[in-house]
C-alpha cells in the first residue's frame, strides 16, 4: 500500500501483529484490502487501536520467525 509506513511482526507465536502509520484514507484503503478474501493470509480476529505516531522511513515486516511447535507423533507425515 503506497503511502503507509510501519511494520509487520509476530506476537505470541501463532498470530501476526501490524502497526501502520499513514493518512486518515490510507489507513482505510488498507483496512478494506485485509477484509479482502486472499489466499495468502486469513484473518480470523482484527483489533484497531488508534496510538500516539510513531516514526518508520518504510514498511518493514520483522523476520524473527517464532518457535516452531511439533506436532504429537500420531499427526507427524
Amino acid at each position: 500500500m503506497s503511502g503507509l509506513t510501519g511494520k509487520v511482526y509476530y506476537e505470541n507465536g501463532t498470530s501476526v501483529g501490524v502497526t501502520a502509520a499513514g493518512s486518515q484514507e490510507g489507513i482505510k484503503r488498507f483496512l478494506e484490502y485485509c477484509n479482502i478474501a486472499n489466499p495468502f493470509f486469513k484473518i480470523h480476529q482484527m483489533e484497531i487501536t488508534e496510538m500516539a505516531p510513531e516514526e518508520f522511513s518504510s514498511f518493514e515486516v520483522e523476520d524473527e520467525i517464532p518457535e516452531i511447535v511439533s506436532l504429537p507423533d500420531n499427526q507427524q507425515n
